[in-house]
C-alpha cells in the first residue's frame, strides 16, 4: 500500500480470512460520514471521511474489538483499547499526525485523525533520487516526532519508512504510535491461557524456511500446517503485558520460534514479537519488551535504508534476518555510497545489538545527527580566514573584524525598543516613563526614576552580555551544546518578557508605582539563573501540545504582568489579574503554570491582609507543584507560607515546619542563594514577631550575608536586610551595633529610593530611635524631623504606620527636656496606635507621654494612669510569648517610674491639703 495520500496506509493490508463488512459512503462513524474505504488491515479499517461539525476531511481508523484474550470481555477489551487511544490523542508535535477525536462506534473503538495530502517516505525514496542531505533532512522530522512520543512516555514499537508521511506541503508526520500494543496472533497457535511458565504463546509450527526476498520483510504471521498446504489464520487478540511474562519459546541456534511471513503482506507482528521485522531491534525478535531504545534502532534501519538503499542486516527469510539482526550482522556499505562516514558512524551506534551501547535517547541521536563535522570546520575556517584577512591592519582591527564576523551574536539593536532604551530619545518607552513620573507629583519622583533607571539600564546591559556569551560560547568557541543554547536563550526570553511588563507599568504610574518603582526594578529575576545549566535543565517542560504549549506562553505573559503590577504596588490590580489569570490556568489544563498562578495570588493575597484564602491558594500551589515536580514553585509558595504563619498568626511551631520544607526543596534544587535569604528573612521576622530575637538575629545575618553576595552590598534589598538585623539588635540592648547597621542602610536607600522617598524616610525613622536609645537626642531629633514630613506627604493622615515616626521625634523633644512640645507629637501617636490596634508601639507611647505629661501639673493623672498602663504585663499576643529584653526593660523602667511618681503625687496632695485652701462643700 506504498505511496496511498491518506492519514493511515500502513496497516491498510489484506489479512487473509473472512474480512469484516466494509462501511459504505454516507454512513456514520460517530458525527463523521464516510466517503469511502481506504483501506483494511489487522487493526482495522481506514476510512475517509468527512466531519460535518468542523467542515474538513478526515481520516477515521475504526480499531477491531478485541475479545477473548486472557479472558477480557468485550467492555474490558474495548475500554482498554479506549484508553490507550485516548494517550495517543494527547501526543501533539508538528511531525506527528494529528490524533482530532477518539470514541467508541458499537463495541468497537475509533480514531479520528487529520487527511494528510501527501506519500508515505518509502514512497518518497523510491519516487526520485534523493541526496544524503535531503534524507536526513526527512528523517530529523521523523525523529523529532519519535522523540515527543518518548516524552510522553510513549512507545511506537513498529518504526519504519511506511509510517511516516511527507506531506505536499514538505511536512514530514510520523503515524501509528502504540497502536502496536495489541495485535493479532493466529487461532491455531496455542491459546495464552494454555500457556506453561518459560512456554511462548506462539506454539513451534513446520516450515520456517518459507522462502522471502528482501523487501518482503515487511509480513504477517502465516502458518504453514504439517501437510504443507499454507492457509492464512483468522486473527485473535492478546495482552502483550501478560504474553511477555511466559517468556518465548526459543530454538536452537537463538532464532525465535513461531514466525513466518507472507510474500504479500505486511503487519506488526504479533505475540511475544512485537514489530515489522524488518525494522526490529534484537530485543524484540528476542520476545523483550520494546522501548525507547528499541525504536531508536527501528528509526537507524529506516534511516540507513534511506541513505544506502538497502536496510542494513540480509536475510531471505525471518529465521535468517532474526539471526542477522541479533547477532549484528551487517551488510557491507554498497561501493556507490556517498554517505559522509560521520553520519554512518552515528547510525551504526544506533544499531548496536546491546541496548545500553545505542544513544542515550532519540534527543541525543538527533544532536549526533544534526553535529556535521563538515559545517563546523566551515564555521572556524571562516572564522579563521576573517581573522587572517585582517592580520595586515592590526590587532584592534584584527579583534574588530572577527566580531563583525559573529553578527548573530550582536544583541539586535532594536531587541529593547519600547521596553527600556539605554539612551533616551523623544518617543522612546524610557522617555516616556520618566515624563509619567514627573507628571505623578510626587517630590521624589525625580529620584524614583534615577534608581529605578540605574537598576534597569545594569540589568539591561547584564541580559546583553549573557545573550552574546551564550551564543559566542555556542556558535564562536563551541563550548556550549545547541540544547543548552536553547535552555539559556528560552530564559533570556523569559526575562525579557519580565522587564517588558514592569515596562507597560511603570509608563503609566500613579503614586503607588512611583513609590515603589525601585523596588520592583530590584524585585525582577536575576539572571544568574539563565547561566545555571544545571537549574535550567531541572527546570518543567512545556506541554507538548503546540496549542496547549502557544496557550501556556500567552498566559506566562500574563503572570509577569501580574508580577510587575505587585511588584509595582498596583496591588488592586494585580489581585484582579492574577485571580482571573488563575481562572484560565484551570481551563488550560497545565499543572505547573496553575501552580504558579496561584502562588502568586496567594502573595497577593498576603500582602493586601486576605491572610486566610492566600494560604489557602499558597497551599494548593504546593500540592501541585510536588505533583509536577515543580521544585522552584514549592519552595516560593513555602517561603510566604513562613510570612504568614509566623510574621502573622505568630505560630512559630508552623513556620519552622515550612522552614524545613522551604529549605529541603532548595537544598534539592542547588543554588538559588537568593530564594534562601528570604526563607531566612521570614524565619526572622516570625522570631521577631515572637520575641524570640537571638536566633532572629542569626536568621537576619545569614540573609543579609546571602543578599550581599548575590546582590552586592549597595543593592536596595540589602539596605532592608540592614534595617532588620538593627532592629533585632536594637530589641537586644545592643544600640551601637545597631547604629553601625542603620547609618549604613541609610545610605543605600538614599542613594537608591532619593532623600524624600518613604523608604529612606522609614530606615531615617529606625535610626533616630536608636540614636534616641544612646542618648544622642540631638542627632535623633534631626532623623525624626526629616522622616515624618516625608511619610505625611505619602500617605493618610491617620495611616498605622505613623507611630514609628511621631514616636522617636516625641522621645528625642523629651530628651532634650522639650516635654510640651513633645506632649502634642506622642498624644498623636498614641490615638492613632490605639485605633489601629498596634499593640507593639503601646507601651512606649504610654510611658513616653507619661513623663512629657508628668511637668504638667493639671495633666498628672493622666500621666499616672498612663505609666500604670505601660508597666502592666502584656495581654498580647497570648500565652507562650516571649518578651524582647527591651520591652522587659522597658517595664520594669515604667514600673520604677510610676512608683516614684505616685509617692510624689500623695505627698504633694499631703502638703496641699496642710497648706491650701479647704474643698468646698
Amino acid at each position: 500500500m506504498t505511496g496511498m495520500r491518506s492519514t493511515i496506509v500502513t496497516e491498510a493490508e489484506n489479512t487473509g480470512g473472512i474480512a469484516p463488512a466494509s462501511l459504505g459512503r454516507g454512513a456514520s462513524i460517530g458525527r463523521y460520514v464516510v466517503l469511502g474505504l481506504v483501506g483494511r488491515g489487522a487493526m482495522g479499517e481506514v476510512y475517509a471521511a468527512y466531519d460535518p461539525e468542523l467542515d474538513r476531511k478526515v481520516a477515521v481508523k475504526l480499531l477491531r474489538a478485541q475479545v477473548g484474550a486472557n479472558d477480557l470481555t468485550t467492555s474490558e477489551a474495548k475500554a482498554r483499547l479506549l484508553r490507550e487511544a485516548q494517550a495517543i490523542a494527547k501526543l501533539s508535535h508538528p511531525n506527528v499526525i494529528v490524533v482530532h477525536d477518539v470514541g467508541s462506534f458499537g463495541d468497537r473503538v475509533f480514531v479520528a485523525m487529520e487527511f494528510v495530502d501527501g506519500n508515505t517516505v518509502g514512497y518518497w525514496l523510491l519516487a526520485a533520487k534523493r541526496s544524503w542531505r535531503d534524507v536526513l533532512r526527512v528523517f530529523m522530522a521523523a525523529g523529532r516526532g519519535l522523540a515527543s512520543a518518548h516524552a510522553a512516555q510513549l512507545v511506537h514499537r513498529d518504526f519504519k519508512v511506511e509510517n511516516v508521511m511527507v506531506g505536499r506541503d514538505g511536512q514530514v508526520r510520523v503515524m501509528d504510535f502504540g497502536l502496536a500494543r495489541r495485535v493479532a496472533v493466529p487461532s491455531d497457535s496455542q491459546d495464552a491461557d494454555d500457556v506453561s511458565p518459560g512456554q511462548s504463546s506462539a506454539a513451534p509450527v513446520a516450515g520456517t524456511g518459507v522462502a522471502i526476498d528482501d523487501d518482503a520483510i515487511t509480513a504477517t504471521r502465516v502458518l504453514t500446517p504439517p501437510d504443507g498446504s499454507t492457509r492464512q489464520s483468522q486473527p485473535k487478540t492478546v495482552d502483550l503485558e501478560a504474553t511477555r511474562v511466559t517468556g518465548p519459546t526459543r530454538l536452537a541456534g537463538g532464532r525465535p520460534d513461531g514466525i513466518h511471513t507472507s510474500l504479500s503482506t505486511e503487519l506488526t507482528q504479533t505475540g511475544a514479537i512485537i514489530g515489522t521485522p524488518a525494522y526490529m531491534a534484537p530485543e524484540q525478535f528476542n520476545g523483550h519488551a520494546a522501548d525507547e531504545r528499541s525504536d531508536q534502532f527501528s528509526f537507524c534501519v529506516a534511516l540507513y535504508e534511506g541513505l544506502h538503499g538497502e536496510r542494513p542486516f540480509a536475510g531471505k527469510t525471518v529465521g535468517e534476518l532474526s539471526a542477522n539482526v541479533v547477532k549484528g550482522r551487517m551488510r557491507s556499505v554498497p561501493d556507490s555510497s556517498r554517505v559522509p562516514s560521520w553520519l554512518r558512524r552515528v547510525v551504526l551506534r544506533g544499531l548496536r545489538v546491546n541496548p545500553a551501547e545505542r544513544w542515550q535517547s532519540m534527543d541525543a541521536l538527533l544532536a549526533a545527527l544534526q553535529n556535521d563535522p563538515a559545517v563546523v570546520w566551515r564555521r572556524w575556517a571562516m572564522i579563521a580566514a576573517a581573522t587572517a584577512a585582517v592580520v595586515v591592519i592590526g590587532l584592534a582591527a584584527r579583534r574588530q573584524g572577527a566580531r563583525e564576523n559573529r553578527p548573530t551574536c550582536h544583541v539586535p539593536s532594536d531587541r529593547f525598543t519600547r521596553v527600556w532604551e539605554v539612551a533616551a530619545s523623544p518617543g522612546s518607552r524610557r522617555a516616556q516613563i520618566a515624563a509619567a513620573f514627573r507628571k505623578s507629583g510626587q517630590a521624589y519622583a525625580t529620584d524614583s526614576f534615577s534608581g529605578t533607571a540605574r537598576l534597569l539600564d545594569g540589568y539591561v546591559g547584564a541580559w546583553s552580555m549573557m545573550y552574546t556569551e551564550s551564543c559566542e560560547a555556542a556558535h564562536v568557541r563551541g563550548e556550549q551544546s545547541a540544547e543548552v543554547l536553547d535552555l539559556r536563550m528560552t530564559c533570556l526570553r523569559d526575562r525579557w518578557n519580565e522587564l517588558r511588563a514592569l515596562s507597560d507599568v511603570l509608563v503609566e504610574p500613579n503614586g503607588e508605582v512611583v513609590a515603589s518603582a525601585v523596588k520592583a526594578a530590584a524585585a525582577l529575576t536575576p539572571l544568574d539563573r539563565c547561566a545555571d545549566v544545571r537549574t535550567l535543565r531541572a527546570a518543567v517542560p512545556p506541554p507538548n501540545d503546540p496549542d496547549v504549549r502557544q496557550q501556556v506562553e500567552t498566559l506566562r505573559a500574563k503572570l509577569a504582568t501580574a508580577k510587575a503590577l505587585e511588584d509595582a504596588g498596583r496591588l488592586g490590580k494585580a489581585l484582579t489579574a492574577t485571580a482571573l489569570l488563575v481562572s484560565e490556568a484551570r481551563v488550560a489544563g497545565y499543572a505547573p503554570l496553575l501552580a504558579e498562578a496561584l502562588a502568586r495570588l496567594g502573595e497577593v493575597q498576603l500582602r493586601l491582609g486576605r491572610i486566610s484564602e492566600g494560604e489557602g491558594n499558597l497551599d494548593e500551589a504546593i500540592w501541585l507543584g510536588q505533583a509536577t515536580r515543580y521544585d522552584r514553585v514549592v519552595a516560593e509558595a513555602s517561603i510566604d507560607q513562613i510570612f504568614a504563619a509566623g510574621s502573622v498568626d505568630r505560630d512559630t511551631t508552623r513556620a519552622r515546619r515550612w522552614f524545613r520544607q522551604a529549605e529541603a526543596f532548595l537544598a534539592r534544587m542547588d543554588g538559588h542563594e537568593l530564594l534562601r535569604a528570604w526563607m531566612l528573612n521570614n524565619l526572622g521576622t516570625a522570631l521577631d514577631a515572637h520575641g524570640d530575637m537571638e536566633e532572629a538575629l542569626m536568621r537576619y545575618r545569614g540573609a543579609l550575608q546571602l543578599k550581599e553576595k548575590v546582590l552586592g552590598g549597595t543593592h536596595p534589598d540589602v539596605g532592608t536586610s540592614l534595617g532588620n538585623l538593627a532592629g533585632a539588635l536594637t530589641s537586644l540592648g545592643r544600640y551601637q551595633e545597631a547604629l553601625e547597621h542603620l547609618n549604613r542602610s541609610v545610605t543605600i536607600v538614599t542613594s537608591a529610593f532619593g532623600r524624600e522617598h518613604p523608604e529612606t524616610a522609614l530606615q531615617l525613622a529606625n535610626r533616630a530611635d536608636t540614636l534616641n536609645r544612646l542618648g544622642r537626642h540631638v542627632e535623633a531629633r534631626r532623623d525624626a524631623e526629616q522622616a515624618l514630613p516625608i511619610w505625611e506627604r505619602a500617605t493618610a493622615p491617620d495611616n498605622a504606620q505613623l507611630p514609628y515616626f511621631l514616636g522617636p521625634l516625641g522621645e528625642a523633644l523629651l530628651g532634650l527636656e522639650e516635654p510640651a512640645q513633645a506632649v502634642g507629637v506622642l498624644d498623636r501617636a498614641l490615638k492613632i496606635a490605639e485605633q489601629t490596634e498596634l499593640r507593639s508601639e503601646l507601651r512606649r507611647l504610654r510611658f513616653s507621654l507619661a513623663r512629657a505629661l508628668w511637668p504638667n501639673g493639671l495633666t498628672r493623672q493622666r500621666a499616672i494612669q498612663l505609666g500604670v498602663l505601660a508597666a502592666s504585663a502584656p495581654g498580647e499576643p497570648g500565652a507562650g510569648h516571649v518578651l524582647a529584653e527591651a520591652d522587659r526593660e522597658l517595664q520594669e523602667r515604667a514600673a520604677i517610674w510610676v512608683g516614684a511618681h505616685q509617692t510624689e503625687s500623695r505627698n504633694r496632695g499631703k502638703v496641699a491639703g496642710r497648706f491650701g485652701s479647704s474643698p468646698a462643700l
